[in-house]
């Protein structure tokens, strides 16, 4: 698509506010000029993906007559093209479950630290057995 061929920016076919299109593409490090043609197209790209991603939820939920947070997880969860979204729109999990995650992380990195220090030490009493003094 062509620079002319873009619409009018003022025209209002985007649901979404151009204002704030443009103050979050600001807010990117290293981002410090944005033209109007690239936040219209930004607003209007983000708008599209959107409603594909609305459509496919309701899709695999025809049952029901409106969505909820954890049908869109469970649809980007299960989605190779959406891969990238895993992070952003985890599954729900309870606070229990969340506290039980991190407590288990916290212990991972205590068990790896303690065997980082080990090697270490390992390493320095190996060094320490077969260096030879110099006179």
């Amino acid at each position: 698509m062509a620079t002319s061929e873009i619409p009018d920016v003022k025209t209002k076919d985007t649901q979404l506010p151009l204002s704030r299109t443009k103050i979050i593409m600001k807010s990117s490090p290293g981002v410090e000029n944005v033209t109007k043609d690239s936040v219209y197209l930004t607003a209007k790209a983000t708008e599209l993906f959107v409603k594909y991603l609305a459509k496919e939820v309701i899709k695999n939920n025809s049952s029901r007559k409106k969505i909820e947070y954890k049908d869109v997880a469970e649809f980007v969860q299960s989605s190779r093209k959406l891969s990238f979204l895993h992070e952003c729109i985890p599954q729900k999990i309870t606070f229990r479950e969340a506290q039980a995650r991190r407590q288990r992380a916290q212990t991972e990195r205590a068990a790896n630290r303690v065997e980082w220090e080990d090697s270490q030490e390992a390493i320095a009493e190996y060094f320490q057995r077969w260096s030879v003094p110099r006179n």
